[in-house]
């Protein structure tokens, strides 16, 4: 099958033959790609050829030109998917929603934005909302979404507001005011428990930063993440920090000292103070309630600090947040580990893998339960970034932990870009990767009341 390339400039050519060449790697060689730039030929191809795909490189002059050419085509070989290729700015979106079946940006132009693209469905609504149009006025769907607020009374708005993804923004409007003036409330949240909260994420602190974020941004909690995890610490790119501490610390080398190296330093020096401990977390970005403590980056202070104080400065540091999240690695003879298992309320154990994964975590769990003596409903597993076609049903998972699963954490390609550039995914958390975050929660609370 080919997927033919309608193009205008000659520099996006090379991007779009380095990205269908990464496409091909992934799926196999059965895609091919063909490059035109004029409509007699764009059509002889199309007529001759088995053409799966066209891609229209998109700008305000030439779309508008080729716009009726486009739609005839379209009438005439309608088994062709039509995507466009949209530039940064000036482009009509009403004519991108009603002449073409998808669209990529050509700034998030990569292999595995286009096969979403290609494979994936989007609803009339998801595209007019991805476009920023005001939306699009369907009473019959108006009138579902009211009695499903009207009978539904564990809704919550965010939810309600994704139920309403694409309808017309007065119609969103009215919607959202019947909402409010049925629930009279704003927003719900659960309450909370009423003691503090102190999480161990056990071997994966991509996981605990995104928790630590919904934390923080959804539930407005002040929160800590304290990354303890000594043989890979990671939280300065997570959350885009700096690793070492700025040049304001009296007293300290801001090319050598991390947050945890001061802290742990003043509890041997019995100077720690809630002053201290608040000056020494780094705030981030975005987010006025989420703080974060860097860890060692020299693995030559491995040895160096004790278990004892790190001891210490859990006790201690609960006075000044209301959540804590310790990161540790999954070296369960680690002392950091050993002890960050041992002091927090619940164990979260993330598993990015099959059975083979989640059989080694269950394994670690359980031999920390009998040497620690920790009650085993204390640790409980979480299926992170995991791709809902390609992973283990809720039913497995469940019978695998017995009965200690959470839930499910989807997969996300802003979060492998995200990855791969070292930047903080929290920012772009797509909608349901932050929902399932939320359940997730909600899941462990409810779970932790008893």
């Amino acid at each position: 099958m080919i997927t033919l390339f309608w193009y205008e400039s000659h520099s996006t050519v090379g991007l779009v033959k380095a990205m269908m060449s990464e496409v091909q790697d992934r799926i196999g060689s059965g895609l091919e790609l063909a490059i035109r730039t004029e409509l007699d030929s764009v059509t002889t191809l199309l007529e001759c050829a088995p053409v799966r795909t066209v891609l229209f490189e998109v700008t305000k002059e030439r779309l508008a030109g080729l716009w009726p050419s486009i739609q005839t085509l379209r009438q005439k070989w309608s088994e062709v998917k039509w995507i466009a290729l949209l530039p940064n700015s000036e482009f009509d979106g009403q004519l991108i929603l009603s002449g073409f079946d998808e669209f990529v940006e050509l700034s998030a132009l990569e292999a595995g934005s286009f096969v979403e693209r290609l494979y994936r469905i989007r609803s009339v609504y998801e595209r007019s909302d991805a476009l920023g149009l005001e939306g699009i006025v369907d009473f019959e769907r108006i009138d579902e979404i009211s009695r499903i607020i009207a009978e539904a009374p564990d809704l919550r708005r965010y939810e309600a507001e994704s139920l309403m993804r694409g309808i017309h923004i007065t119609e969103k409007k009215k919607l959202l005011q019947r909402f409010d003036g049925i629930f009279k409330v704003a927003e719900k949240r659960p309450e909370f428990l009423n003691q503090r909260l102190k999480l161990c994420v056990f071997g994966n602190s991509e996981y605990g930063s995104e928790l630590g974020w919904i934390f923080s941004k959804r539930f407005k909690r002040r929160t800590l993440i304290i990354d303890a995890d000594r043989l890979s610490p990671s939280l300065d790119l997570l959350l885009e920090v700096r690793k070492t501490l700025s040049d304001s610390l009296e007293g300290y080398d801001s090319y050598q000292s991390t947050g945890l190296n001061v802290l742990l330093d003043a509890i041997r020096k019995n100077c720690l103070t809630s002053e201290k401990i608040l000056g020494t977390c780094a705030r981030i970005k975005g987010n006025q309630d989420l703080y974060a403590l860097t860890g060692s980056y020299n693995l030559n202070d491995y040895e160096y600090y004790d278990k004892d104080d790190f001891m210490k400065l859990l006790e201690r540091i609960d006075s000044c947040f209301e959540v804590v999240i310790l990161l540790v690695n999954a070296f369960i003879y680690d002392a950091f580990t050993a002890v960050s298992l041992l002091m927090s309320d619940k164990n979260l154990v993330p598993v990015s893998g099959g059975v083979l994964a989640l059989r080694s975590a269950a394994s670690s769990a359980a031999y920390v339960t009998e040497r620690q003596r920790i009650d085993r409903l204390k640790h409980q597993f979480v299926a992170f970034d995991s791709n809902e076609n390609r992973s283990l049903s809720a039913e497995d998972y469940d019978a695998l932990t017995g009965s200690r699963y959470l839930g499910r954490i989807p997969s996300s390609l802003k979060r492998d870009k995200a990855r791969m550039e070292g930047r903080m995914y929290g920012p772009m958390m797509d909608r349901s990767v932050a929902e399932a975050h939320e359940k997730v929660i909600l899941k462990l609370l409810h779970e932790m009341r008893g």
